[in-house]
């Protein structure tokens, strides 16, 4: 999920950069959320 989110086009400032810290910090379960929206 980390690289797939890194490598996606972001189409809002840093919503990329909050799902990258998201997933980083709270492991599978921001992974899942990241996957669901």
């Amino acid at each position: 999920m980390l690289v797939d989110c890194a490598l996606q086009e972001s189409s809002q400032g840093n919503t990329k950069i909050v799902w990258i810290l998201i997933i980083i910090f709270t492991s599978w379960i921001g992974a899942f959320a990241y996957f669901l929206f």
